[in-house]
């Protein structure tokens, strides 16, 4: 007989595949195979890399538009305020994406939130490139209105790219991989006057300088895009929205991710016996190691 908390409920399956699960299940590197402990280190790097370069494309665009200001004053008329108003454009756009995509983001998920704040930064960018002037409505009204699309979406970064990277990796390797992202934005300034120095010290027009210094600012988006495309869900985003921590069923089905596998029966867990083992060890490995995570999460 099996054990009773598992009896006639669930068979284990005979290959569980999820990093949280694995890493905080198993009580040593090794064992998990080099191979697959490997590929969940990759796959949390390349996750804080994409996160580093959407920050650096946020700080790239808030900075920039300091010194696209000074350049349009140089090729059509400005108004008075007419360049406050587009850098409190962004930032009320900014402030506006903090609270609503933080929101969205505990609701539908980090994963879709965090490719739809990359998509208005993009057509953010582009549109403020492709500004036409007009006696109906000016270059820095459109600007304005463009500015603050780009600073919804950049708003939405902030909370995100935090929480995203945070959850991609292990606990000791989470300090440095947030630290790592928020770093960008120093990155991004600097690029932003580099830019700007390059294009004006060129024989390109004033009026094509600040468009080119404008679109810059969506080739990072661009160029990360499908990265963020194939991006898993968050596991703890899962956990909180799925089955209760307690439900090892739901542990098993709904955590899915394929950069480490835990294997039943092979052994996995510290303890398990070889050979001969019976089922009741077996579920019993299992059970200990989701309480862990449950223990874990609390």
């Amino acid at each position: 007989m099996g054990h009773p908390a598992w009896s006639g409920r669930f068979t284990p399956p005979p290959r569980v595949r999820t990093p949280f699960l694995a890493r905080h299940a198993v009580q040593s590197k090794s064992q998990v195979t080099g191979s697959s402990y490997v590929a969940f280190e990759r796959a949390a790097a390349l996750q804080t890399v994409v996160a580093g370069v959407g920050f650096l494309s946020d700080a790239y665009d808030l900075f920039v538009i300091n010194m696209v200001t000074r350049v349009l004053a140089q090729v059509y008329p400005q108004s008075p305020g007419a360049a406050a108003a587009i850098s409190t454009a962004a930032l009320c756009g900014s402030v506006a994406g903090q609270l609503v995509c933080g929101a969205l983001a505990d609701t539908l998920g980090r994963r879709r939130v965090f490719i739809l704040t990359l998509v208005l930064i993009v057509i953010g960018s582009l549109g403020s490139a492709t500004c036409v002037h007009s006696e109906s409505i000016s270059v820095y009204t459109q600007l304005a209105i463009w500015r603050a699309l780009l600073g919804f979406g950049v708003g939405g970064e902030y909370p995100l790219s935090a929480t995203v990277t945070s959850e991609g990796n292990t606990t000791a390797q989470r300090g440095k991989a947030v630290a790592s992202v928020f770093s960008m934005q120093g990155v991004g300034n600097i690029l932003a006057s580099l830019v700007m120095v390059v294009l004006l010290s060129t024989s390109v027009s004033l009026d094509a300088t600040w468009r080119i210094a404008c679109g810059i600012g969506a080739l990072p988006g661009l160029l990360t895009f499908r990265w963020r495309l194939a991006m898993e869900e968050s596991e703890h985003f899962v956990r909180a929205t799925g089955p209760p921590a307690g439900d090892a069923h739901g542990a098993a089905h709904e955590l899915k991710g394929d950069n480490v596998a835990l294997h039943v029966g092979e052994p996995p867990l510290a303890g398990a016996a070889s050979g001969d083992s019976t089922d009741d060890e077996q579920q019993a490995s299992i059970v200990a190691g989701v309480q862990r995570v449950a223990a874990d999460l609390e």
